[in-house]
């Protein structure tokens, strides 16, 4: 968020910040990647948009356009226009506790 001239977010924080002149109503561009050769496959001015044209949740893109989580989003890689990097492993599972198949019958 922009405050006295300075923008401001919290350390660690993925968020982007806006360039001048662009908003949120009107949508940030972004890139439909292929997973395999890393070429770009179209190219969207807002996530509506890009859920429109390929069916993936606007929330699936995001998640990965703001790099939570796995690169996959709906079998390709999404990213900002203009950014160069590729998709990154996909992260170690955190719920390694282990399970049983219960047997209600018995």
């Amino acid at each position: 968020r922009e405050h006295m001239g300075y923008y401001w977010r919290f350390r660690g924080s993925k968020d982007r910040i806006l360039r001048v002149g662009e908003g949120v109503i009107d949508g940030i561009a972004m890139e439909q990647v292929d997973l395999q050769t890393g070429e770009i496959i179209a190219q969207f001015s807002s996530y509506r948009k890009a859920h429109e044209a390929t069916g993936v949740c606007r929330s699936v893109i995001k998640r990965v356009v703001e790099r939570r989580g796995k690169a996959n989003g709906g079998g390709f890689f999404w990213r900002y226009q203009g950014e160069k990097h590729g998709p990154w492993p996909d992260p170690k599972p955190t719920h390694l506790k282990p399970v049983e198949q219960l047997d209600w019958e018995s």
